[in-house]
């Protein structure tokens, strides 16, 4: 019962205005959107696969945050489970490619892919060469 008093039963926790909270939302999405696409024509192989991670949990994080500021705490734990879900398929389903840095998900769940959709490179070879290669090369 004191649950739905403090921010549960989707009461929100604070007083704001819940349409400036709505276009701040929107907003932040749009910002998202066009920074990603930027980032995504423009950004080294290495880069995306560094960025992807902290870039998918803080999406989700931000996402949750918004829930709980316009739906309250019982929003909050109901959108909870599928974002923790989604991201983490998404940081273990998305490989980046080393060599052209496109971003490969397979058209299912499972399996993850082994091989880059666009140069047919392999993902999980390393961007760096190994100490063979370097020590082949020296001689």
């Amino acid at each position: 019962m004191i649950a739905c008093h403090v921010g549960g039963c989707g009461v929100t926790p604070f007083d704001w205005n819940q349409d400036v909270i709505g276009q701040v939302f929107f907003a932040t999405w749009i910002v998202l959107v066009i920074a990603g696409v930027i980032f995504h024509f423009t950004a080294p192989p290495a880069w995306k696969q560094k960025v992807w991670t902290y870039a998918t949990v803080g999406v989700g994080l931000l996402f949750l945050a918004f829930v709980y500021l316009l739906g309250g705490l019982l929003a909050f734990y109901f959108a909870a489970i599928p974002v923790v879900l989604i991201t983490c398929l998404n940081l273990t389903t998305v490989k980046f490619c080393p060599q052209c840095g496109a971003l490969n998900r397979s058209p299912f769940i499972f399996p993850v892919p082994k091989f880059c959709n666009k140069c047919g490179s392999d993902l999980d070879a390393s961007t760096e060469p190994d100490d063979d290669s370097r020590d082949l090369r020296n001689r």
